[in-house]
This record gives C-alpha cells, structure tokens and sequence, in this order.
C-alpha cells in the first residue's frame, strides 16, 4: 500500500467516525427565524432591483454612447482586477 492509499484510508475511517452533518449542527444556528420578514425583505429587495432597471434602461435609451463607453471601461476593469494580461 502506498502513502496515498494509506492516507485515503485513514480519511475515510475518520470521515465514517464523524456525526452526520444534519445531527452535529442545529438549524439556523438554534435560533427562531422569521420566514416572513425574510421573503418581506426579498420582496423589497427585488422591487428596488426592478425600479433601477428600469431606470438603467431609460438612461441608456437616452445616451447610448454613454452607455457604450460605461461598458468599455468597466470592461477594462474587470480584465485589469482579473489579471488578464497577453
């Protein structure tokens, strides 16, 4: 038996000893949570999402070069952060 196998083995005895993950941690933290506030709060969250989209979109219809040049260097940046270099 090589190390790697010897290695494996040994994970997979201490994965078998350890609790299921469902038994080991308790949901939400053991706390109450408020389902409805939360699905309030996305709801308000995707209505906002909507309002400036929709005000995007008439921005872009109003300058589109604006638009186009918004684009390019954002663009730029996120070749740049990524580090995308030839």
């Amino acid at each position: 038996m090589t190390d790697t196998q010897a290695t494996l083995e040994l994970l997979r005895a201490d994965l078998d000893q350890r609790p299921a993950p469902a038994e080991s941690v308790p949901p939400a933290g053991g706390m109450d949570v408020n389902w409805t506030g939360v699905a309030q709060i996305l709801r308000e969250l995707s209505a906002e999402f909507t309002e400036v989209a929709d005000e995007s979109e008439k921005l872009l219809s109003q300058h589109p070069f604006a638009g186009i040049a918004a684009a390019l260097v954002v663009g730029f940046a996120a070749g740049r952060i990524l580090g995308v270099h030839k």
